[in-house]
């Protein structure tokens, strides 16, 4: 199913569990080495595609957003509606300046963006804690990469959302400056880093707006030993930060739109909240397993992270409240509490349904979970041999262990690789230029995602294939003719299923997953063979990713 070998998970698990016993009992000594270490197998991990030469590494929107990167690379364009073009601003200038081609250089999105994250995390540690050993406690707690929510955006693969939501770790790091020294460089810095997020993600933008207006509140309304002026300059820092937001967005339908489709959710809580969940509930069933499996298989680890930073945060204040003649609340605490705001995003989306969105602002407070959480870990690092180490130690290694095979999406939680060959890609450019009056479908997969990816998002626009709004019917009611071929061809077979000829396409990634993942839920083995058993279907091309049949309706 092209994912990683078992190689790869050993020798990931190893690494990690050195770097944690490094940190852990030998943070003074080997500081500098065990995040050096950890640095080194972040860009293992998260460069595993690359290391394995695959051809490209995503799915459905990573199509959409690979075509916008040929656009940079062909025409120097960028869609003036594309609401979020930093990542294909950014790879298609990597591949014109390294000669990459637009997969290569969109893939290098993630690494890149992950490391950021690892080296924002690590000195953000630091900057709290003030000591030189925290930063590799920042890099060890970088490992869980945390808001790589796995099943769902965001993830390891190269779309605007996990490149942003990484990326996001870097201005709060100097956000985190700026509060504790009032500086124009950091302010400078701090412009420049929100206006590359919010080009990388509106929504993440939004997200850092919301935590940078409640900090300073927060100042403003506790008692902290962080001065006044901060609450009046990071108050006017988040009117500048949203002014440029609104300019962003104003023009952006597509923003607008889901504005105006989060108010109207709202208004109607109650009557479709739970349909996004009975779905997808219903459809795990059907292949043996349930939300809560995986939910464990996913999260298990960020709820550990969650209570240690709980935990952490609890334990300064109270030590503080016993040492103080006169109690002040600690800047983790502020920077904790000023979640809040984020957090009733989570909220509002989960009672209207919209999962996706909650897991995206649930990824967003992630990433100050890493940092809460590192500064627990930094404490009980201090300590000699105490139980608490010993455990927490023990504790880490096997939540580090659990987070392994949840780093790609693979068949442990029930999904399909996102690596996609070039001879996959090869079976649709040969379809696309010979189809003539004939229609494409598949048995899994979006042939309009795969003419954005071959040829950009400007020819699709001029003359690319158009969705069908009734691919997204039920799995058990019949499909139209649109880009999906009904499911078990409609009790029938593929010419029987059809009105009209048709080219379709049948992936070898789409017969591992419909056959061996799902176990025949939308085709069996038996099914998928009637292409070429059906004496009105004609095989026409076999690239060894694509198998191109076209089929003649039944008369």
């Amino acid at each position: 199913m092209y994912t990683p070998h078992l190689q790869y998970w050993v020798a990931i698990t190893i690494t990690l569990t050195i770097i944690a016993l490094l940190v852990m009992f030998f943070g003074d000594v080997q500081g500098k080495y065990s995040g050096l270490l950890g640095i080194l197998a972040i860009i293992y991990i998260t460069g595993f595609p690359l290391l394995r030469g695959y051809y490209f590494y995503a799915l459905s929107d990573g199509f959409g957003h690979l075509g916008y990167v040929r656009d940079v690379g062909t025409y120097s364009i960028i869609q003036r509606t594309n609401l979020y073009p930093g990542m294909h601003l950014e790879a298609g200038i990597i591949g014109l300046i390294t000669s990459h081609s637009p997969e290569t250089s969109i893939m290098l999105m993630i690494p890149m963006a992950v490391l950021l994250f690892t080296l924002s995390v690590g000195v953000a540690v630091r900057r709290l804690t003030n000591h030189q050993t925290s930063t590799s406690v920042g890099v060890l707690m970088s490992l869980f990469i945390a808001p790589n929510m796995s099943a769902q955006n965001p993830l390891l693969e190269p779309t605007p959302s996990s490149v942003a939501i990484f990326f996001s770790a870097f201005p709060i790091l100097v956000l985190l400056f700026l509060i504790d020294q009032r500086k124009w460089q950091y302010t400078t810095i701090l412009l420049i880093s929100f206006v590359s997020l919010l080009l990388f993600h509106p929504q993440y933008a939004v997200a850092f707006i919301l935590f940078t207006a409640t900090v300073s509140f927060l100042i403003y309304l506790l008692p902290t030993r962080i001065p006044g002026r901060i609450s009046r300059d990071t108050g006017i820092l988040s009117i500048i930060l949203g002014i440029l937001i609104y300019g962003w967005i104003i023009d952006k339908t597509g923003m607008r739109g889901a504005l105006v489709y989060l108010m109207r959710s709202v208004l109607e809580i109650g009557e479709t909240s739970s349909a996004g969940i009975q779905t997808r509930g219903e459809g795990l069933a059907a292949v043996g397993t349930s939300i809560i499996e995986i939910a464990l298989k996913i999260l298990s680890p960020k709820i550990f992270l969650c209570i240690l930073a709980v935990a952490t945060i609890i334990r300064i204040e109270a030590v503080r409240r016993s040492r103080l003649r006169r109690w002040y609340l600690s800047h983790a605490s502020v920077y904790f509490i000023s979640c809040s705001t984020v957090a009733l995003f989570i909220i509002v989306y989960s009672s209207i349904g919209q999962l996706i969105q909650a897991v995206r602002y649930s990824a967003f407070l992630l990433v100050f979970i890493t940092i809460f959480a590192a500064l627990g870990v930094g404490i009980s690092q201090k300590n000699r041999l105490g139980s608490l180490k010993i455990g927490l130690t023990i504790i880490l290694i096997i939540c580090l262990v659990v987070t392994v095979p949840v780093y790609f999406l693979s068949p442990y939680i029930y999904q399909g690789s996102p690596n996609t060959p070039e001879s996959e890609f090869t079976g649709y450019d040969i379809t696309f230029t010979y189809q003539g009056e004939a229609g494409v479908a598949t048995t899994r997969g979006e042939p309009d995602r795969f003419w954005t990816g071959l040829y950009g998002d400007y020819e699709n626009r001029v003359q690319g294939p158009r969705s069908d709004n009734k691919v997204l019917a039920d799995i058990d009611s019949n499909r139209a003719e649109s880009y999906y071929v009904p499911y078990h061809w409609n009790s029938s077979t593929p010419s029987g299923a059809i009105s009209k000829e048709i080219y379709v396409i049948s992936s070898e990634r789409a017969k591992e997953i419909d056959v061996e993942l799902y176990s025949g839920l939308r085709f069996t083995k038996d099914e998928l063979r009637l292409l070429e058993t059906d004496t009105r279907s004609k095989k026409i091309v076999d690239t060894k990713g694509n198998t191109v049949y076209l089929v003649h309706p039944m008369e």
